[in-house]
């Protein structure tokens, strides 16, 4: 009998350890997720930077096996891919969001394209008439070598006595000399070497308060009192120094006269600027001008001369074909055509001397 007993409560200890259940931990879940780093900034078209995403479970634990994805608001400034590699496209600032399960984080990324380098061409100017132009046209890239659109280049001469510069890289010759040109856009700059080798004069006529000369090459300039526009450069300022005349035409002479200029280009056509009392620049109106202004009549020229000397504010001129005009004032009849008539276009010299 104490044996059945003995068995009994074994079997019935055996049943009651057959029901405790196992304790099973919860699933870890992500509940945060930070990057690195925190923000991007790129410099160049095309440069990358790698993204790096942490997640953590809600007991603080990283998840290394957790999925990420990752995502640009704006893919035209920046891409990312799987792996959280950025990509920079064009200039502008994109968000990158990396998310896994319900948690998110993102991270500012600005696109500003940073001058690497500057070219400019040309790479040198030489000029050889005071008040000459040239350009130079600035190149600027990034460090992958993409043009920067609308770079900012600030400009700089060694030398404004010699060459000036302006904001558009406008060079402009002032004297004989070598002057240095800088452009710059950030930290990266370049030069270009600007010779200035004036020609010699080929002849000088001074005037009534005003001087004028062409030289070697044809090129004109003039200096002085510019009231009228007498110096031809579109303006009525005073100029110290040879100042171009205005045009662009290839001279063969001119002459400075009573506060107006007058001058024959090289294909024999005549022009006067400056005080036009009297008609005396022959263009068939009595205004003003402050650059050459074509005189009227179609005639080639020989030669064309002002007599200051005489104080008359009148112009006289021989044609190709020998025959003399004469136009502005005429109350001496100092135009020798017969009359006391002022005259707006050239008036034919009459008659011709005897034997002519």
């Amino acid at each position: 009998m104490r044996y059945i007993r003995l068995s009994a409560v074994l079997l019935l200890t055996a049943c009651g350890d057959s029901t405790t259940a196992p304790v099973v931990p919860p699933a870890p879940v992500a509940t945060s997720i930070s990057v690195s780093p925190t923000s991007v900034s790129l410099g160049a078209l095309g440069e990358t930077s790698q993204l790096t995403a942490t997640v953590k479970d809600q007991n603080g634990a990283t998840m290394s096996s957790a999925w990420v994805t990752w995502a640009t608001s704006d893919a035209a400034v920046a891409t990312v891919s799987t792996s959280g590699l950025v990509t920079s496209v064009t200039n502008g600032t994109t968000t990158i969001i990396a998310t896994s399960g319900s948690a998110g984080a993102s991270v500012t990324t600005t696109v500003t394209q940073v001058a690497s380098s500057v070219t400019l061409s040309p790479t040198s100017l030489s000029f050889t008439s005071l008040g000459g132009t040239g350009t130079l046209t600035p190149t600027v890239k990034d460090a992958s070598g993409t043009t920067i659109s609308g770079a900012t280049v600030t400009w700089a001469t060694s030398s404004s006595s010699v060459a000036t510069v302006s904001s558009a890289g406008l060079v402009t010759a002032i004297a004989d000399g070598e002057a240095t040109i800088t452009a710059t856009s950030g930290s990266a700059s370049t030069t270009a070497t600007t010779t200035v080798t004036v020609e010699a004069w080929a002849s000088i006529s001074a005037g009534d308060g005003h001087t004028v000369g062409v030289t070697t090459s044809g090129a004109a300039y003039a200096w002085g009192n510019n009231e009228y526009g007498r110096l031809g450069d579109g303006t009525t300022t005073h100029r110290t120094t040879p100042t171009l005349v205005s045009g662009g035409h290839t001279w063969a002479s001119i002459a400075a006269g009573y506060r107006h200029t007058v001058g024959i280009t090289t294909s024999g056509a005549a022009y006067a600027w400056g005080n036009n009392g009297q008609g005396r620049l022959g263009d068939g109106t009595t205004t003003d001008r402050t650059t050459p202004t074509l005189v009227s009549g179609g005639h080639t020229w020989a030669s064309i001369a002002d007599p200051i000397a005489a104080g008359n504010a009148h112009t006289v001129g021989i044609t190709t074909s020998g025959d003399a005009y004469a136009w502005g004032w005429n109350t001496h009849s100092q135009l020798g055509d017969g009359t006391t008539t002022d005259r707006t276009t050239p008036t034919l010299v009459s008659p011709r001397p005897v034997g002519m």
